[in-house]
């Protein structure tokens, strides 16, 4: 019998986490995120893009303002949050032009093999208790030389990251650091 994941949503243990997560984003900025991630994923037009726990929908909502011929999906385990990006994407999801759903990466099946150019997720490393599995799934759903962008707290453990990724096939990765944030990068 496996053991529970005490991470799952709606735990104690993850509540905990997510209210941490929280309060070190809030640090950074949200702003500086957006730039960030807009800068170092240099979203395209007609870029397939998926993000890992969009939260509020902020950042996918300007990453899908980028992408304006393109599909912008998102994964996101909290109902809550699912339900606040739903409202703020509304005209965007009635066009089509973006996707939400209820899951976690480590269970992409909502989405086809090869299917994004581009994957990115903002803290979401924090809530993966084995990275493998959900790193498999993003190297599933990504297409062949498609870019990975993670962001996470610089005090987060990266070295398993490094490990997980070249053990899930991903090449030319690449970690710096940008203030209180790191952001590792892999095709």
């Amino acid at each position: 019998m496996a053991a529970a994941n005490p991470l799952r949503p709606g735990s104690h243990e993850f509540e905990s986490l997510l209210a941490a997560v929280r309060a070190r984003s809030a640090s950074f900025g949200a702003e500086r995120v957006r730039r960030a991630v807009l800068e170092r994923l240099a979203v395209e037009k007609r870029d397939r893009v998926l993000e890992l726990g969009f939260g509020s929908g902020r950042l996918l909502f300007a990453v899908a303002a980028r992408a304006t011929q393109g599909l912008v999906a998102g994964i996101e385990p909290e109902e809550y949050a699912l339900r606040h990006a739903s409202r703020r994407c509304e005209r965007l999801v009635r066009e089509g032009r973006v996707t939400l759903v209820r899951g976690t990466s480590r269970d992409l099946s909502a989405f086809g093999t090869g299917a994004f150019d581009k994957v990115y997720g903002v803290h979401v490393t924090a809530f993966w208790d084995d990275p493998l599995p959900h790193l498999r799934e993003i190297r599933r759903v990504l297409r062949p030389g498609g870019r990975l962008l993670l962001g996470a707290c610089v005090d987060e453990p990266g070295l398993a990251l490094q490990r997980g990724l070249a053990a899930t096939g991903f090449r030319e990765i690449r970690t710096e650091g940008a203030g209180t944030m790191a952001w590792t990068a892999a095709r």
